[in-house]
């Protein structure tokens, strides 16, 4: 907080008569005594109503009290008193996520630096809004510049390791944090996420080793015993998990992770009752986990506890519509209870539902081959390739996009400026039609992944 003032709330020489007022209200920031801030800023905004200064300082002070919505006025006087004053973008982005409206304060964010603020801060701010929103790719970017700015904060570094892991790029997550952890090796959430990206990675013997050597060192660390269970599982040393999961719920009794996976070890090894009841507190903690119900209505049809385990599946399609194995589970239930025709009816939207994830599968790989065909000139084949993905999923943004861009180029100016409408209809701003992560990015976007 003290390092974002330093730079961000200096604006000189004041006006005469607000100046007093506004420095004041910038030391008393400085300490932390917003109340007291707020009535020197006040008094400015009184004196100096066309002072784009006095509204931003007092829009910075209503939003470290958390007064977002007196302080979103204040901030957007600002602005319009003085478009390009980029840290009233800044901090509006802030006001904006405390609202809320993540994509609103990535606008702000981006306004910011076009505006010219430019440090590590705002990067940051950018990078990580933009992972909450599921926009990986730009967060990344951002990201990576930030940590260029300001490698002086580690966190930073450790915020691109949790973006890179969560867009599928183990390897760079690992390297990141290696990198963190060179810097400052005593980093324990850079090393306890590089353990987590080493089971991401399918490397379990290292993350287990890695695992081990944390609790060595602190043996009350909840989230290395549950990684530690984690690489074990998959090692199929299930009852060794299950007793590291156990430690990593004793240590933390809200870790509702955990506790899913204490009953999906429990369910391996045949003990259902026990199995469960650690799902229903997992449940219950991982309160929007699709995973978790599909996990427990499983251990409740093993039960023939048919009603509940229909409810669980149920309850998981609410949270996932688009769950072809939440929908097939629950068909097998729904025949078990001998509702056939209900079953037929959910065993053909899962089918569907499974066909149309295929079909964007497919589209995620022959749309990149035909962009690799854009790039070597190769216009009328990814044209007709194009075409077939645009046919086969009319919802995939950089499909059509990619069309658009390949018929321009052939000189069909007409056709490629209705291929980039669809686009831009699909995907406003066409953000992820031009992500850094290529097409999966928009698959990404379908399936919810965010940081």
């Amino acid at each position: 907080m003290t390092t974002t003032l330093a730079v961000l709330l200096m604006f000189a020489p004041w006006a005469a008569d607000i100046g007093p007022y506004l420095e004041r209200g910038l030391e008393l920031g400085k300490l932390g005594k917003w109340p007291e801030a707020l009535v020197e800023l006040q008094t400015a905004v009184k004196l100096r109503p066309e002072s784009a200064e006095a509204h931003y300082s007092l829009g910075v002070a209503l939003y470290w009290t958390r007064q977002l919505r007196e302080a979103r006025k204040q901030l957007e006087q600002a602005i319009e008193l003085s478009p390009k004053m980029g840290p009233a973008h800044f901090f509006l982005g802030h006001v904006l996520n405390g609202s809320g409206d993540g994509w609103g304060a990535v606008a702000q964010f981006e306004k910011s630096i076009e505006a010219g603020t430019r440090g590590g801060e705002v990067y940051r701010a950018l990078g990580v809004t933009l992972g909450n929103v599921g926009e990986l790719g730009g967060a990344i970017e951002a990201l990576r510049e930030a940590a260029r700015l300001r490698p002086d904060i580690p966190e930073i570094r450790n915020e691109l390791g949790l973006a890179l892991a969560a867009a599928g790029d183990f390897e760079g997550a690992m390297k990141a944090y290696r990198e963190l952890l060179e810097a400052y090796p005593q980093y324990a959430a850079a090393r306890r996420n590089l353990g987590s990206a080493l089971i991401q990675a399918g490397d379990a013997p290292a993350a287990e080793k890695l695992n081990r050597e944390l609790l060595a060192q602190n043996a009350k660390d909840a989230v290395a015993e549950y990684n530690l269970g984690q690489s074990l599982r998959l090692q199929d040393r299930i009852e060794e998990a299950l007793a590291h999961f156990s430690k990593a719920t004793g240590l933390k009794p809200d870790f509702g992770a955990a506790y899913v996976e204490s009953g999906k070890a429990l369910s391996q090894m045949g003990r259902h009752a026990e199995a469960e009841t650690a799902l229903r507190k997992g449940v219950r903690l991982e309160r929007f986990s699709e995973e978790a119900l599909i996990a427990l209505g499983g251990v409740l049809r093993e039960q023939e506890q048919f009603t509940e385990a229909a409810g669980a599946f149920r309850e998981a399609l609410r949270l996932k519509p688009d769950s072809f194995e939440a929908r097939q589970a629950l068909a097998v239930v729904l025949r078990r209870q001998g509702k056939q025709a209900e079953a037929a009816r959910e065993l053909e939207l899962a089918a569907e539902l499974r066909k149309q994830r295929e079909a964007l599968n497919s589209a995620v790989v022959e749309t990149t081959i035909a962009m690799r065909r854009i790039e070597r000139g190769e216009f009328d084949i990814a044209v007709e390739q194009l075409h077939a993905v645009v046919g086969r999923a009319p919802a995939f943004a950089p499909a059509h996009y990619q069309l658009s861009i390949a018929l321009d180029k052939s000189g069909k100016r007409e056709e490629a400026a209705r291929e980039m409408k669809q686009a831009e209809q699909l995907d406003p701003g066409l953000r992820f039609c031009r992500s850094g992560l290529g097409p999966k990015a928009w698959l990404m976007r379908v399936s919810g992944k965010k940081l």
